[in-house]
């Protein structure tokens, strides 16, 4: 199953199922690559047979767990998946769709190594078609299962890049390989101090016209526009109009449910106010349109937990967010980001789709993310534009705004500072010890490879986006793509430059432009 040359490059092969079909699964907490608490839904075959190597797993319950979690990955049997749930997951998240195009990405698990830290347990595999990737294993007091949280590595006999330019370089090379073999379609920017290192747009914004992706592209970003939200949240907090302890009770006193009337802000900014989803919205008549009309059909559902006792991912959440906003501003949502947030920053590009149809990125998906076959626009809505997200922008609109996000031009230091610093775990928010990786202000934050990076994504059939800050060393990555997420490029861009932004230097401006 080696892979041979150094080379993070996705094949193409499409791996069939030996033991039956492999249920849909939901990964949580998800943010393109963590991957944890599966859980069996809609069934489709995924996973061809994969090979058994000997490997010396600790023998310790940890150890037990991590060996389970790699056979329920790789055998495509509905039942393993769901004993591994019941019997080591504590919560679930995400998607069906997320998980099954991840393990079309990956396929099968194949260890390689395994170290115990204070932290998780980090084992290093290589997938059958997705490169290195080293999964860490964190567990509660109790030896429970939190979440398994996912990324790109490097294997034996691969060399970090020395710098942000080798990285670039790198990064745009498997962008074209990608383009080449139709598995990236879209737009990737990297900037430093606001300069770009890397631009790149590949793959077709339509393909039955045959208009090529460019730099000024508008796709829609999905989950990405969660950040606008918070980042208004913030701005209204400064005005003295919001308060980050605030009850929601305060603000929205007419909220339907009144066990969530003691839900804070930073409680709906980070996942944890215990409010679900909105499944099933596109079924509703009338459509809903505004945030109050999702709180009318929704907000009367029971939490899924107590405020605060823990994490899960809630569309729900920000579309609160959403109205919290309109009611603290005096203006609709939209209005409110337009001209606080877009219009400072030029952000012409930035905001609902626009009117010619040759300036946006048609959606396109494959069942199954199979590139044999011919990707099609989903029947699915989007969401309309709220404090949920699905803005339509650019990557040129969006390095705007990180690099403004970075030189603290929307926000003050010390509020940008909170949005980007993680106030609570991952699945864990009463341990400010494991608090090097979590959840800010409308941002996943993380330190890889010694580099701090706050980032997110967002994905839907037919879209995926990432938007990813440095802090430390001034850089903003930019993905978008007109394609099924998740974008595993993304996650392998941002380990290559988290390296090089800690261990190296920036030199240079790496190659621009691309082809369909």
């Amino acid at each position: 199953m080696r892979a041979g040359p150094r080379s993070f490059m996705c094949q193409t092969e499409r791996m069939r199922s030996r033991n039956g079909p492999l249920c849909e699964l939901v990964p949580g907490p998800i943010v393109i690559g963590m991957l944890a608490a599966l859980v069996p839904l809609d069934c489709s075959p995924l996973t061809e047979s994969c090979p058994v190597a000997p490997f010396a797993y600790p023998a310790t319950p940890a150890g037990a767990v991590v060996a389970e979690y790699v056979n329920a990955f790789d055998s495509g049997n509905a039942a393993t998946w769901a004993r591994f749930q019941a019997r080591y997951e504590r919560s679930h998240h995400g998607t069906a769709k997320e998980y099954k195009r991840m393990h079309a990405d990956l396929g099968c698990l194949e260890p390689l190594s395994i170290e115990h830290t204070p932290e998780a347990e980090a084992l290093l595999t290589e997938t059958a078609h997705g490169g290195y990737y080293e999964l860490s294993f964190a567990f509660d007091d109790g030896g429970h299962l939190l979440f398994v949280r996912t990324m790109p590595a490097m294997g034996p006999g691969q060399n970090e890049p020395p710098s942000l330019r080798a990285a670039a370089d790198e990064i745009g090379a498997e962008v074209d390989a990608l383009s080449r073999q139709d598995r990236f379609s879209g737009a990737v920017l990297i900037t430093r101090h606001g300069q770009p290192v890397l631009a790149r747009a590949v793959g077709f914004a339509d393909r039955a016209a045959h208009i090529p992706n460019q730099l000024e592209t508008r796709f829609n970003i999905g989950s990405v526009g969660k950040t606008f939200t918070a980042v208004a949240i913030a701005q209204l907090v400064e005005q003295g109009k919001l308060r980050f302890d605030e009850p929601l009770g305060a603000i929205l006193p007419d909220y339907p449910l009144p066990a969530a009337l003691g839900i804070t802000l930073p409680q709906l900014l980070m996942h944890t106010s215990g409010l679900g989803d909105i499944t099933g919205f596109t079924r509703a008549k009338p459509a809903p349109e505004t945030a109050s009309d999702f709180i009318t059909l929704f907000g009367r559902a029971p939490l899924l937990f107590a405020p605060g006792a823990s994490h899960r991912y809630s569309n729900l959440g920000y579309e609160v967010l959403g109205r919290v906003v309109e009611v603290a501003s005096g203006q609709p949502f939209d209005a409110y980001v337009a001209a606080h947030v877009f219009l400072p920053l030029r952000m012409t590009e930035t905001g609902a789709a626009p009117e010619e149809a040759s300036k946006r990125a048609i959606r396109y998906t494959r069942p199954g993310n199979d590139a044999a076959i011919e990707p099609r626009e989903p029947t699915e809505p989007l969401p309309p534009l709220g404090g949920i997200g699905c803005e339509w922008s650019t990557v040129g609109d969006l390095a705007r705004y990180g690099d403004a996000l970075l030189g603290s031009r929307l926000l003050g230091a010390a509020t940008a500072e909170a949005m980007l610093t993680p106030h609570t775990a991952w699945g864990l928010p009463s341990r400010p010890d494991r608090l090097e990786r979590g959840y800010g202000y409308g941002f996943v934050s993380d330190r890889i490879d010694g580099a701090r990076v706050a980032y997110q994504d967002g994905g839907a059939p037919g879209l995926s986006a990432f938007f990813a800050l440095f802090p430390e060393a001034d850089v903003v990555l930019v993905v978008l793509a007109n394609q099924d997420p998740p974008s595993t490029l993304a996650m392998r861009a941002m380990k290559l430059i988290a390296y090089a932004a800690s261990h190296g230097a920036a030199t240079g401006v790496a190659s621009t432009g691309g082809s369909p």
